[in-house]
């Protein structure tokens, strides 16, 4: 009996050792990892693809206000900027759209996924797609949607 309590006490105190190790080490590594994920809001980036300088103002709410001399410059830092605050979101949103979200999340989304590619909504968009002038065209920028 006296070994099996000593073996129970012993991994209590491993447990417990670990415990408070994990808690003095977590946050501040927790924190660390989630500022690098943080978008560069000061500073300057050079970006191949723009017709020429464009300004990012954030205002005390963090909303940008883009200033740039052309249009096509406007839309593409536009993009640049969401992707830059938002990108887990569209990615999110373009699985499930797509009827791809047991992707991300496995299988309990399966039975949606499979209800959603019924819908076609993928399908549709690229229809769409099809559809527009080459003026409305040329405002994706990256070529994140592909040309056909």
């Amino acid at each position: 009996m006296k070994k099996i309590g000593r073996i129970l006490l012993g991994t209590v105190l491993v447990l417990l050792i670990l415990t408070a190790v994990i808690a003095i080490v977590a946050p501040p590594w927790v924190r660390s990892t989630a500022k690098k994920s943080y978008p560069l809001v000061e500073g300057e980036i050079k970006v191949t693809g723009l017709d020429g300088p464009v300004e990012i103002y954030r205002d005390s709410f963090g909303i940008p206000h883009i200033y740039a001399e052309s249009h096509h410059d406007l839309i593409f830092v536009q993009g640049y900027v969401h992707a830059q605050d938002r990108f887990w979101q569209m990615d999110l949103w373009r699985h499930q759209g797509a009827g791809r979200f047991s992707e991300l999340v496995g299988n309990p989304m399966l039975e949606t996924d499979k209800f959603l590619r019924t819908l076609g909504w993928e399908r549709v968009a690229k229809q769409e797609l099809a559809l527009l002038g080459p003026e409305e065209r040329s405002i994706q920028s990256w070529k994140l949607i592909p040309k056909e």
